[in-house]
C-alpha cells in the first residue's frame, strides 16, 4: 500500500467517525497534559524540599535516652505485686567511646539540656540552659562574636546566645556581665559571668 492510500484510507475513516476520533484525540491530548504538568509539579516539589532541607546537618544525629515507664497502665502493679517507679536513663562518660566506636560516627558532642530563670539588673526571664563539653564544640566555638568561648577550667562561666544579649533583659549583657541563673526546682542560684557572645540568633545559656 502507498503512502498516498494510507493517507486517503486515514482521512475517509476520520470523516465517517468524526466523534469517535475526535474523543481519542482529545484524550490523549488530555493525558500528555497530565503527565507533563505531574513532572512539573514533581520537579517543583523536589526543588522546594532541597531548598528548604539544604541548609540542615542532615548528618547529624541526637540521642536521647528513654525513659524506663512502668507499663502496666500507670497503676504501678503487675500480677499482684507492686513495682517501684525507677528513674529515667542517663547517658554517661561510659557511654561515649561505645558511641564513638560506632561505624560512621567522627564526633560526639555530650549536651545537657534544661531550664533556669536568670536575673540581671532585677529583671528575672525564664532562659533555656545548655550544659557541654568545651572541647568537643569546635563548631560553636566558630560562632563566637564577642569575649571568648569556655574552656575545661571554667567553673562559673557561661557563654550566650546574641538573643539573650540584646532584648531579653532591659539591659543588654556583655562580656564580663554577671547573670544569676537558679533552678526552677529548687530554688538554688548562683552567680555566673558571661565570657563570651555568639553570633548566630541564639536563645540559649551555654554553661
Amino acid at each position: 500500500m502507498k503512502a498516498r492510500d494510507v493517507l486517503d484510507y486515514s482521512l475517509s475513516d476520520f470523516n465517517s467517525n468524526k466523534f469517535k476520533t475526535a474523543m481519542s484525540s482529545l484524550g490523549i491530548i488530555i493525558g500528555v497534559m497530565a503527565i507533563v504538568v505531574m513532572m512539573s509539579l514533581s520537579d517543583g516539589v523536589y526543588a522546594g524540599v532541597s531548598q528548604q532541607f539544604g541548609s540542615l546537618d542532615v548528618n547529624q544525629m541526637i540521642l536521647v535516652p528513654a525513659g524506663l515507664q512502668d507499663r502496666s497502665g500507670g497503676m504501678g502493679m503487675s500480677f499482684g505485686v507492686r513495682q517501684t517507679e525507677k528513674p529515667p536513663a542517663q547517658f554517661t562518660d561510659r557511654d561515649l567511646p561505645i558511641i564513638m566506636g560506632v561505624p560512621g560516627v567522627v564526633e560526639v558532642n555530650p549536651k545537657i539540656t534544661g531550664s533556669a530563670t536568670a536575673t540581671y539588673g532585677g529583671d528575672n526571664r525564664s532562659v533555656s540552659i545548655e550544659g557541654i563539653v568545651p572541647s568537643t564544640e569546635k563548631g560553636l566555638a566558630a560562632t563566637l562574636d564577642k569575649g571568648r568561648f569556655l574552656t575545661s577550667s571554667d567553673r562559673y562561666a557561661v557563654v550566650i546566645g546574641s538573643q539573650v544579649a540584646d532584648g531579653t533583659f532591659d539591659r543588654d549583657l556583655r562580656p564580663g556581665s554577671v547573670l544569676t541563673l537558679a533552678n526552677p526546682m529548687t530554688g538554688q542560684a548562683q552567680d555566673y559571668t558571661v565570657a563570651g557572645i555568639l553570633k548566630e540568633s541564639n536563645g540559649s545559656i551555654i554553661a
